[in-house]
């Protein structure tokens, strides 16, 4: 397994553990968080740990908020700032999602879910929370009834996996694609 690059001090803060814990993740494909796996991942003994959590636990719910800043709440700031109406919003948070790649921890945080319910319990609130913010951005474009749920799902299993299935094309490509899946998805 690659080693996190090691920080320039020695001593770690409590970001750098939430950041290396997800990084650790994504380079594994989800397997369980061990605080020793992580230590060594970043190339530290897990005494600095101890520093910053009291336990194994609360390392994850650390981790999994860090998480849920990083890509909802980063996203609904952005749409928050927004004055464009609901299409622009939709586009705002495909091109923030595919730009900054916030979804490149979904997968493993996805295959953790699948052994451990807490992390379930926290991705099944994290979709319905996404579900929920671009559903009433479709509304308010004017869908309804199954138009508007299958409109819903279709627009966040795309963002959400669109990173982990397809290469990430220039900046120009990548304007383009999202153009003309915004059309296809709120054409009535």
């Amino acid at each position: 397994m690659k080693t996190a690059t090691r920080l320039k001090t020695d001593r770690l803060t409590r970001a750098d553990w939430l950041q290396g814990a997800l990084d650790y993740l994504r380079q594994t494909g989800g397997s369980e968080l061990r605080i020793t796996r992580v230590a060594e991942f970043l190339g530290v003994t897990k005494g600095s740990f101890y520093h910053h959590f009291t336990d194994r636990e609360e390392l994850i719910d650390a981790v999994l908020l860090h998480w849920n800043e990083i890509h909802n709440l980063s996203v609904k700031e952005a749409i928050d700032g927004s004055t464009g109406g609901p299409r622009d919003k939709l586009r705002t948070i495909m091109q923030q999602v595919t730009e900054q790649q916030l979804t490149h921890y979904d997968l493993p945080l996805r295959a953790w879910a699948m052994d451990n319910p807490k992390v379930r319990l926290f991705m099944e609130r994290s979709d319905r929370w996404r579900l929920d913010l671009v559903r009433t951005l479709f509304e308010a474009l004017g869908f309804s009834g199954r138009d508007l749920e299958v409109r819903t799902q279709t627009f966040v299993t795309l963002v959400s996996l669109e990173a982990a299935m397809y290469a990430r094309p220039s900046k120009m490509e990548m304007l383009a694609q999202i153009d003309a899946r915004l059309d296809l998805l709120t054409r009535p």
